[in-house]
């Protein structure tokens, strides 16, 4: 059998391989590694190592299933994913999931764009924003920022199935795609990377 070429190939054997080799199905400890509670994927993968035996490698896989579940997606780069989301009575919203993209992408290099069946995620050192049609009249961009940011409009307090995500800004127009908004983004990329997250949103 050929080794998997790409990283989704690897995650993929991967995951059908944890069973085997720890007794528990990959959504086992999925479901585990969420009763922990950590946001940041170096905590999570440690904590998997220190108190549940698992390699270096299944740690990181069961991290980012729990923190970023798009990573472990085949094909989750396939732009048609984003024609499909967008379609029908969602048509209205594509061009704010393009401008919120967009300003993703200018916060400089590194930045990287995940396409996934129900959102799009922007990641650097880890996922620090999700951009999601919620309802049929907005998108929401769901933010990694500490919990004690403080919240000031447009951002609100928000609370996800992944903890990593504390606020989120709902957008109605492109054109509130904004400087706020921005700050918003740059703020939550700076904290996963592992700095400050002290950017204004004034």
């Amino acid at each position: 059998m050929p080794s998997p070429k790409s990283p989704q190939e690897m995650f993929r054997a991967m995951r059908a391989n944890i069973e085997q080799k720890t007794g528990k199905s990959f959504e086992a400890w999925v479901q585990l590694a969420r009763k922990a509670g950590l946001g940041k994927f170096k905590a999570l993968t440690d904590h998997m190592k220190k108190n549940h035996g698992l390699t270096h490698g299944y740690a990181q896989m069961v991290a980012w299933g729990v923190l970023d579940p798009g990573r472990l997606e085949v094909g989750n780069q396939d732009q048609n994913l984003v024609d499909e989301l967008y379609a029908g009575k969602r048509e209205g919203l594509r061009p704010i999931h393009d401008r919120l993209i967009d300003a993703g992408a200018g916060l400089g290099p590194g930045v990287e764009t995940v396409i996934c069946k129900t959102y799009t995620s922007l990641r650097s050192k880890s996922q620090f924003a999700i951009a999601a049609p919620r309802t049929l009249r907005a998108v929401d961009l769901e933010l990694a920022l500490p919990a004690d940011f403080g919240a000031a409009p447009p951002l609100e307090p928000f609370k996800s199935s992944n903890p990593k995500f504390t606020y989120r800004i709902r957008i109605t127009e492109p054109s509130d795609v904004d400087a706020a908004v921005t700050a918003a983004l740059k703020a939550a990329r700076a904290y996963v990377d592992g700095g400050r997250a002290t950017e204004s949103l004034e």
